[in-house]
């Protein structure tokens, strides 16, 4: 990791914020499947006859998993689903719509989106 940010502290200033997201994107993937490994690997290990083999057959499922739905595309829904839709409107107090809250919250998501592929040049800094 020390090598990877020594080689990426001389290219980070040409780079998008985008760029930095998806890579803590993967970082948190990883460590999201190293920690469902412990959890449900040691499960398995505990009922098996071959404790190791179970538990590398648990790691090689999930990272099988991890990677499989890493790379299917981004769920990017119109309008809220319908069981949120139900869930608001039995909890949320009936002060606001749903549907113009998830607009109003994708409108910000994709700006945000778009900011962060935005790349800052640095003689343009203040300070």
């Amino acid at each position: 990791m020390a090598l990877g940010f020594a080689f990426d502290s001389f290219t980070i200033a040409a780079l998008p914020f985008a760029w930095i997201r998806r890579l803590a994107q993967t970082q948190l993937q990883r460590t999201f499947a190293v920690h469902f490994v412990i959890l449900i690997g040691m499960g398995a290990a505990v009922f098996a006859d071959k404790e190791a083999a179970a538990f590398f057959g648990v790691f090689l499922a999930i990272k099988v998993l991890f990677d499989v739905l890493s790379e299917l595309p981004e769920w990017d829904p119109k309008e809220p689903p319908g069981w949120l839709v139900r869930l608001f409107n039995r909890f949320g107090g009936g002060k606001d719509d749903i549907h113009v809250l998830w607009k109003e919250w994708h409108q910000d998501q994709r700006a945000g989106f778009e900011d962060d592929e935005r790349t800052v040049d640095p003689t343009n800094l203040p300070g």
